[in-house]
């Protein structure tokens, strides 16, 4: 199990108040929820319009993420979770998918065509690149380079693996995190239309960059 004892990488963030930052390998299960509410505020309204609203998709994240495929930032003054940063291998990821639990939240039919849907919209590994699974800060720190610091940490976690670069996907309407991606080196490298997934994610085109270490 990983726990929030070891730095993911030497270097440290400060907010715009001043507060000291930190990035750790993992969370440990005091975190969970907060990472969860990080990861639901980032993601929760394009996912709710088929995992649905309130206590039922809270609940089926906060059981569902991997804490062994995260890298998360604490403000070490509140010793709160205050960004999260996913990624996927071969081994797993932090959202594992969404897959290996949904029957178990929504039945054997709703956990069949939910499965249906996040396996068309999902981006496969590759062995030479690790796949980031989502980037989250909370709010009041946005702008305040945790973003930038969790990048770092993740190039350390791909390099650590052995991996050649990192892969995301972001939505076309989100320019801000594209920018920021961009300043950290990553490229586009291809581009998708999701077609009539767009009715269900309310995003038509995805954005594939890459960062090769």
């Amino acid at each position: 199990m990983v726990h929030t004892s070891r730095p993911a990488v030497p270097s440290q963030s400060r907010d715009a108040g001043n507060r000291e930052i930190e990035v750790f390998d993992g969370f440990a299960p005091q975190h969970r929820a907060e990472v969860t509410a990080l990861y639901l505020d980032a993601f929760g309204p394009k996912l709710a319009r088929f995992l649905g609203r309130g206590a039922r998709i809270r609940d089926f994240v906060h059981d569902t993420l991997n804490a062994n495929f995260a890298v998360v930032a604490i403000d070490t003054q509140t010793g709160r979770v205050v960004g999260v940063a996913g990624f996927r291998t071969e081994q797993g990821g932090l959202t594992e998918r969404f897959g290996a639990r949904l029957h178990g939240h929504y039945g054997p039919f709703g956990g069949f065509w939910r499965g249906l849907i996040l396996n068309l919209l999902q981006t496969q590994e590759r062995s030479d690149k690790l796949l980031v699974d989502g980037i989250a800060v909370a709010e009041r720190y946005r702008g305040s380079g945790i973003g930038t610091a969790l990048l770092h940490a993740l190039d350390a976690k791909a390099a650590a693996l052995g991996k050649q670069g990192i892969r995301l996907d972001v939505i076309d309407e989100n320019r801000r995190a594209q920018a920021l991606y961009a300043r950290h080196g990553y490229s586009v490298t291809d581009a998708h239309d999701i077609g009539l997934l767009s009715v269900i994610f309310g995003f038509r085109r995805a954005t594939q960059m890459t960062r090769m270490l």
